[in-house]
This record gives structure tokens, sequence and C-alpha cells, in this order.
């Protein structure tokens, strides 16, 4: 594994993938267990969840400006740790009246550890990597790679007392390097979560929380086209994708949405992701935030998909896929070519009775695992009236004689209908 795992925390983070259509898998379970990364955990809600990654993080915090303490960026070395080892922590925090104090509250399973941190001095610009992402109006916003560097030029020069903007910059106030370490003596397999408190001398405060033990719950479809607000923090696993489609997206209220490696999140071009007090965390290598369109595999068309792997394009609309907003949902039991099939007549809550099998045998056109006939009771006509069919129910397509009225006055032949 390399201990140089790179994780860029981000309260301000936007990546326009320029691909035509990526297959991604939205989150059922964090990570797999037993794999690179270790084993599979298990919270105290019984959600699966996974380490983000193994080795030191070495994170980059961008958020709106606020009159309080601001991440710019940190260490946490290692991430993944057991009872003994020695975690080592950094952060470096700005704010106009200097930081008076940073804190680190480690949650584990039996408790929570709090380690001060102590200054143990400052850093300029031409030591920091270059920001990718800036929030303008609390609106995320993506720095083209020219964009990226001049930016960081700028921001050096200034710095160094070359441009005017060494003004604004003076009273933003040093970027203070803090640093502090502990020695674990709990497992995280319920809960680990690290929460950096920094507060600064006029007493004003702000947190960046890494949920890592807190797996995403967005959800699978937005029929209503409505924003959605998260306000409690989460992580997408290695290799897992997210996103929200058809209306803008906020993170609010402190909350972190975190990626491990890998991890993808999505919205839609035209639409915002809001950053109103929150962060996002990007665990590279490999990890982003695109503004795509998001979709389902829907060969029939019957808007359900037979599970919740979404795919993201740049274009607004791709044969055999419905956009992720339009979906009715991602449990259809039934999905193939409806062109030879009754495939797109299969999904959930399907209230019609059909005479004839889907296109596989089955007669279960409403996915509840089993066929359910229209009719399914046997008369004792012309002995004793009662309405159904003579001497046994027909399977699903078979036709019979049955008596439709309960006085056995009248009889036909039809065949049983199922779904």
């Amino acid at each position: 594994m390399n201990k140089n795992t790179l994780v860029i925390i981000l309260a301000v983070l936007i990546v326009v993938a320029g691909a035509v259509l990526i297959n991604i898998s939205k989150p059922q379970v964090s990570a797999p267990g037993g794999g690179a990364l270790g084993e599979t955990y298990t919270n105290e809600k019984g959600e699966k969840w996974a380490l983000a990654a193994e080795g030191e993080y070495v994170f980059q915090v961008s958020s709106a400006e606020t009159t309080g303490p601001k991440f710019l960026e940190g260490e946490i070395d290692p991430m993944d740790v057991r009872p003994g080892d020695v975690q080592k922590m950094k952060v470096i925090a700005q704010s106009s009246a200097g930081i008076k104090s940073v804190v680190a509250d480690i949650e584990t399973d039996n408790g929570t550890t709090t380690v001060p941190l102590q200054k143990t001095g400052i850093i300029t610009w031409n030591k920091m990597t270059p920001e990718k992402y800036v929030v303008e109006n609390g609106v995320l916003k993506a720095l083209s790679p020219v964009q990226a560097q001049a930016r960081w030029i700028s921001n050096v020069l200034a710095d160094e007392g070359f441009l005017s903007k060494n003004v604004a910059r003076a009273a933003s106030g040093d970027k203070e390097i803090w640093e502090g370490s502990w020695t674990v003596r709990d497992t995280h397999v319920r809960t680990y979560h690290t929460v950096f408190t920094a507060t600064d001398n006029n007493g004003l405060s702000s947190q960046l929380i890494l949920a890592w033990s807190d797996p995403c719950s967005i959800p699978d479809t937005n029929n209503s086209r409505v924003s959605y607000v998260m306000t409690t923090s989460c992580t997408l696993g290695v290799g897992e994708s997210d996103g929200w489609d058809g209306a803008d997206f906020q993170i609010s209220g402190g909350a972190n949405l975190t990626l491990g490696q890998n991890a993808h999140f999505f919205w839609n071009p035209g639409q915002n992701f809001y950053v109103a007090g929150g962060n996002v965390t990007l665990s590279g290598p490999g990890s982003s935030l695109m503004q795509q369109y998001l979709f389902y595999y829907d060969v029939d068309d019957d808007r359900y998909s037979i599970n919740a792997s979404l795919t993201s394009s740049d274009a607004s609309s791709i044969p055999n896929y419905v956009r992720f907003y339009y979906a009715l949902g991602t449990n259809d039991c039934f999905q193939t070519d409806p062109a030879t099939t009754n495939a797109e007549l299969a999904f959930p809550g399907q209230t019609s009775y059909f005479p004839t099998n889907r296109g596989d045998g089955s007669y279960d056109y409403n996915c509840v695992n089993g066929e359910e006939e229209l009719w399914p009771l046997v008369t004792s006509c012309p002995g004793s009236a009662s309405r159904g069919w003579v001497g046994s129910v027909p399977a699903c397509g078979a036709t019979a004689t049955y008596y439709p009225l309960i006085n056995c006055a009248d009889n036909d032949q039809r065949t049983q209908v199922c779904h």
C-alpha cells in the first residue's frame, strides 16, 4: 500500500469530467471485505462500511469565506490503526484573529479520545498544494489546470508581498501548523470518526468531521425533481459512487461528504452543488466529483432498474437507460429486450394480469417472487352455487371452464391470467 496516498478534503469540490459514458457502482456495501484495504465492518446502525484507505492521509481543505477559522491542509498517519499504534495528526488552519487551539476528537467503539494539537509553526503557499476548487457565493466551482496554477502563483507572490493581494492575505491571518499524536487504546469496528475543531482568539470555532464509519444514504430516485440537502456526515467507500439528478445538491449543517479511493459523486450540468456549511472529502487516488447526468439501465423502458448501479454521461439522454430523477425504482425483477418479451410490463406494483408469460416462462409481472392468479377459486357448480373453476384452478395461461356467477347460471371457457 502506498503510504503517500493523497486525500483531498474539500468543502468546495467539482471535477468536470470529459468521459462520454461511465459505469459506476452506487453503494450498497461500503467495500468488500478481505481485500487489500482490510475487512468490512458493521456500524451501530447495522450498516456495512470499510476504511477509505490505509497508510498516510494527506488532505487539502477548501471552503467558503468565513469569519471564523478555516482548515486548509493536513495529514493523518496512519489512517488504519490498532490498539497500541501511534497515530500522528497535522492540520493547517487560518484565522484573521489567529488560532488559539486545535483539538482532535477521535470517536471509536467505546468512547472518545480528545487530542490537543500544538502549534509548531507557520507555512506559506509555496510549500502548499495548489487549489483546484473554489466557492463563489456558496456554489462549488472548478478551476482548470491553468487557472489552478495561476491562482497558486498569485498566492505565492502575495505571500512574498509582490502583489496588492498581500493586504487581503494579511487580513486572513497566518497559515498555522498544528500537530499532535495519540496512542490508540480502542478498536474502530462499530464507530470511527475524526473531528477536528479549531478555535480562534475571538472565540469562533469551526469543525472538520470525517465520519469514516457512516455510509451514505442518499435516495435512489428523485421523481419530484427536488433539491437534496445532506445534513449528516457520511462516507462513500472504496470504488463506490453516488449522486443527485434533476435538481441541486446541498451540504448543510456542518455535514461532510467523504469519498474513499476511486469513489465518485455526480450532479447535473446546469444544477448547483451548494456548500452551506460543511465539507466534501476526496480521498485519492482516483476519486472525484463530476458534473454529469445520471442514469439507470432500463432496456425495457418501464422506468425500473434491476439494481442501483448508476451510469453517468455528458449527454442528457442515452438509449436503454432511464434518468435517475425519472426512475421509479431500482428493484425490477425482469429486465431484457422488450422486442421479444413482455419485459416492459413486468415491474414492481404492476396491477394488471396477463394470459401469457413475460418471456422467460414466469408470470411474475408484479415482482412479488411468485405468480398470483386473478381467479383462484374452485366452484361447486352445478351441485351448489359458487363462483370459480370446474375441478381445479388451472395454471397461468391455461384455459378451462369457469362459472362467473354464484348461481351457476352460466359458464365460459377462459384463460387463467396472472401477475
